[in-house]
């Protein structure tokens, strides 16, 4: 699980975009039990997790997805905030995350990750990304946190 510290920097950063529709949509990969994004602004989250009992637990996401991100038939560009806060952490589960957190993230939208540069999968992932795609990943100086927005 994240720690709320360090969502709350992360949160800081949201919160200095003024493009970013209020209320937001946000999806979190990986929710499991509880959630881990807390904003202070008007959102409607959707929790996306394998695990049904984990979910069923979860009372601070309005709509619960039992599913995998990257398999699930979810609306491509539809998510203002996709939050990849604990999923896998191998490269393989990690790229394939991203890219389908992409595809799902609406115009103007913002991903954000945990675990950078914690796990060497998540970390390979994102220098990697942050190669190829457009625009600046921003890593939330002193956390675990990266950030991106298309340009």
């Amino acid at each position: 699980m994240a720690d709320p510290a360090v969502i709350t920097e992360a949160v800081q950063v949201l919160m200095c975009d003024p493009a970013l529709p209020r209320p937001a949509l946000v999806l979190e990969a990986g929710c499991g039990s509880t959630s881990d994004v807390y904003l202070p602004f008007e959102t409607k989250v959707a929790g996306i997790d394998i695990d049904a009992e984990q979910l069923k637990h979860n009372d601070r996401i309005e709509i619960k997805i039992q599913g995998d991100l990257q398999t699930y038939e979810l609306p491509q560009g539809e998510f203002d905030i996709v939050a990849c806060v604990d999923g896998g952490h191998s490269y393989e589960y990690a790229m394939a995350d991203s890219l389908t957190a992409r595809r799902l993230l609406a115009p103007g939208g913002i991903i954000m990750w945990h675990d950078y540069p914690t796990y060497p999968g998540v970390w390979i992932c994102l220098e990697e990304l942050s190669k190829k795609w457009p625009s600046k990943f921003r890593w939330v100086d002193g956390t675990a946190l990266v950030t991106w927005k298309p340009d």
